[in-house]
């Protein structure tokens, strides 16, 4: 309850140039406990976002009017009493429905790796974070449980713990009797030449190397290094020597992580569960961050004018490439590797799935063409001087977005789909 009557912010009264300011200096100035009410005309939801990454979990946000004309937000500051850390069982909760999408991952693996052995956590979440088991298990392996206290289908709570691994069950578990697990154990071929996809594919510490340089491994990396380094200035004899000393640094190693040797139904539930996830979770933020910036601000900045017109439709275009591979190329792989366990050959000319490969291919070369224009037009996501807040989210979100589809392609382009195409000829008896 605030002391004082709340305060009514009219944003649209505002000048652009001081509205995102005059907004977080009227949140600072709160005492806690105090609110005040925004009226906008349209869903200041981006504001939300900004304040959930500035000020972390300190802040309410309750909507008075929604639309269509009028909007209306109580924001508050939250009291101590309200900060406090929320239990169940005596075990951490953490409300991953309010955590800022730009430090929700990070946030929950940091609470994880803070665990001591038996201990664990409680995650209240939106939507089932399966994505979070497969990224547990590839990174940590069989070293925590994962229970569902509540399975929707508006809140998912799950128990992550901590196992504790004495030697005696560490060499128990690892012997166990059981039926034999099958594993595909594609490999390239032995005669497959050497390219920056399979220089990277094989030792993913490579790809910093390449990245160092500028060099594209992900996209174009079907190419041997000779033509690769005409993209730099670097020689060819100087990228194999550092890419031999990256061989001998393991101070950012991760051996779980070796997905060249990961089954591919499980590399194809990863990519699902994690990057095709990421995506989805964050397209329609992003989206209409760039829409509200552009529209504000794109008269004095012409790069967030060409952001606002190109960014939704490369978003858009992406879900509709990972819907193909959700629905087609992903359960084909599946069934594959079905034949391929039972030693049974498909009938069929065989190629269909190397041709549908290549078009997934195109259609990533159509996101770097979007990704490579994002960076030309905003000189490397440098911000002017007197960027808004949201001028700063909106490039923050877009590095982020390029980051995780560099590692997203070069799963598919360079391992997952080199393998499909392995995968096809072995059934086909070609």
């Amino acid at each position: 309850m605030a002391k004082y009557p709340e305060k009514i912010l009219i944003a649209t009264l505002l000048p652009p140039s001081i509205k995102h300011k005059t907004i977080f200096d009227t949140f600072d100035q709160l005492e806690e406990g105090e609110s005040f009410i925004l009226r906008n005309d349209h869903d200041p939801k981006p504001l939300h976002y900004q304040l959930s990454a500035t000020k972390g979990d300190i802040f309410t946000w309750d909507y008075l009017q929604q639309g269509p004309d009028v909007f209306e937000i109580r924001i508050g500051k939250k009291t101590p009493v309200e900060k406090n850390e929320e239990t169940e069982g005596g075990e951490k909760v953490l409300d991953g429905i309010c955590l800022d999408p730009a430090v929700k991952f990070q946030t929950i693996m940091k609470t994880f790796n803070d665990l001591k052995e038996g201990e664990g956590f409680i995650l209240k979440n939106d939507h089932d974070p399966k994505p979070l088991y497969y990224h547990l298990s590839g990174e940590h392996g069989d070293i925590f449980t994962w229970d569902y206290l509540q399975e929707g289908p508006e809140v998912f709570k799950i128990r992550i713990a901590k196992k504790i691994l004495t030697h005696h069950e560490s060499i128990k578990h690892d012997f166990t009797e059981g039926p034999k697990e099958f594993h595909d154990h594609i490999l390239f071929d032995k005669n497959t030449p050497e390219t920056a996809r399979t220089i990277v594919a094989k030792d993913h510490r490579k790809a910093r190397v390449f990245r160092k340089h500028g060099l594209d491994y992900a996209w174009r990396g079907d190419r041997p290094l000779s033509e690769v380094c005409k993209d730099s200035s670097i020689t060819e004899s100087v990228l194999r020597k550092e890419l031999t000393m990256a061989e001998e640094d393991f101070s950012a190693a991760v051996p779980s992580m070796d997905y060249y040797h990961w089954d591919m139904a499980f590399l194809a539930d990863y990519v699902l569960q994690t990057h095709h996830r990421y995506v989805r979770d964050n397209a329609q933020r992003i989206s209409e961050i760039a829409e509200e910036v552009g529209r504000k601000h794109g008269k004095d900045y012409p790069e967030l004018a060409e952001l606002e017109k190109s960014v939704p439709p490369m978003i858009d275009d992406f879900i509709l490439h990972m819907s193909k591979e959700e629905n087609v190329l992903f359960p084909a792989i599946k069934h594959m590797l079905g034949l391929l366990q039972k030693e049974e050959k498909q009938t069929g000319p065989g190629g269909d799935i190397a041709r549908g490969i290549a078009r997934m291919e195109a259609e990533h070369d159509e996101t770097r063409a979007y990704l490579q224009r994002f960076r030309e037009i905003t000189h490397g996501y440098q911000l002017p001087d007197g960027a808004c807040e949201a001028h700063k989210q909106l490039y923050r979100d877009l590095q982020l977005f390029e980051n995780d589809t560099w590692l997203h392609v070069h799963l598919e382009n360079n391992i997952l789909f080199p393998k499909t195409i392995i995968l096809e000829r072995r059934i086909s008896g070609k």
